[in-house]
């Protein structure tokens, strides 16, 4: 499987509010960048016809030291170490 770090896997939240209560007031607030912040999807999406897996590259980050620390734990249990996962997806 190939995996895709892409920057847009991010959600936006409202940080600053406007003083006004009415409703076209706030849509404008909440379409602007610069009120708001954007944090990555802790989740990684998985396409099983396409064979790709795409998430944030911090969180591709993330899953990939957890699939290495896997292996070697695995590889210290066992004694062997056969071609795992990581070799299989391309990451190393």
């Amino acid at each position: 499987m190939k995996i895709i770090g892409d920057i847009n896997c991010v959600v936006s939240n409202q940080v600053r509010f406007p003083k006004s209560k009415k409703r076209r007031i706030r849509k404008k607030w909440a379409d602007r960048n610069c009120n708001g912040e954007n944090t990555p999807i802790p989740d990684v999406y998985v396409m099983k016809k396409q064979g790709l897996i795409i998430g944030h590259p911090s969180t591709i980050a993330e899953l990939t030291h957890k699939i290495r620390d896997a292996e070697t734990k695995s590889c210290i249990v066992d004694g062997s170490c056969p071609m795992g996962i990581v070799n299989t997806w391309g990451i190393l």
